[in-house]
């Protein structure tokens, strides 16, 4: 049943703030050993579903909690919620702001079975650099990189396991140290092209996958370097071992 303080204030029972609430499951008939005020609100039953005053609730809205602090930030989709971790680590690590390039930085995930450029999930904007620090500007979503996204689709037809893919600022002292970490890596030849993306270019014609490749820039083309590995958590990783001080 519902409070009957709650009907007063007329609010969608699931969705009134309820802060410092304990909400627990507990056998028949048990009796907390305490003095704060508590009451029982319902009954765990065989079957599914939640019902308050005898009607099932289909659909439980947003909570005014939550349009005041923030905003739902996971889905069920684990390419999209790894996507969102792995952006809020980005933003939440000052260091990491060295590797972005003036075009920004993006990272981009693919479905399992990807069959294209609908299945891959990217930041619809850019991370750029803001007062020093990472900023994430735009919104996870299928579709949301292109050129980037083109780049892992092309190296997924050599290797299936490599889901993921970063663009960092394309300097010779991140791709050292990209060798010295142990991954493969080599060298985009510039050359004059329609592309605006000589990488994924390179990764078609060639047909031999590496684990990061280094593009020296062209006109109108800024150096870049592209990371493959398998999810964003894994290339997460090496970005924060290419702005470690210490030993790769």
């Amino acid at each position: 049943p519902v409070e009957e303080g709650l009907k007063v204030l007329n609010l969608d029972p699931l969705r009134a703030p309820s802060y410092g609430s304990l909400v627990a499951v507990v056998r028949d008939g048990w009796e907390p050993k305490t003095d704060l005020p508590h009451s029982a609100i319902g009954e765990v039953r065989e079957g599914s579903g939640v019902f308050i005053d005898g009607a099932e609730v289909k659909l439980a809205g947003r909570t005014y909690v939550d349009e005041i602090y923030g905003e739902y930030t996971y889905s069920t989709d684990p390419v999209l919620n790894s996507l969102k971790k792995a952006f809020k680590d980005i933003e939440g690590e000052p260091k990491l702001a060295e590797l972005i390039p003036e075009v920004g930085l993006n990272l981009v995930y693919a479905r399992e079975g990807c069959r294209g450029l609908n299945d891959i999930a990217g930041l619809s904007g850019r991370v750029i650099r803001c007062l020093g620090k990472p900023k994430v500007c735009g919104e996870v979503i299928y579709g949301g990189s292109k050129h980037l996204a083109q780049v892992l689709l092309n190296a997924m037809k050599l290797r299936s396991e490599y889901r993921a893919a970063v663009n960092v600022k394309g300097d010779l002292k991140y791709f050292k140290k990209l060798e010295e970490v142990g991954l493969k890596v080599t060298i985009v030849p510039p050359r004059v092209s329609e592309s605006p993306c000589p990488i994924a270019d390179y990764l078609r014609e060639a047909g031999k996958l590496f684990d990061a490749y280094y593009h020296p820039g062209a006109h109108g083309i800024e150096p870049s370097i592209v990371i493959l590995g398998k999810d964003p958590e894994e290339l997460l990783g090496i970005l924060r071992r290419l702005v470690s001080n210490g030993k790769p």
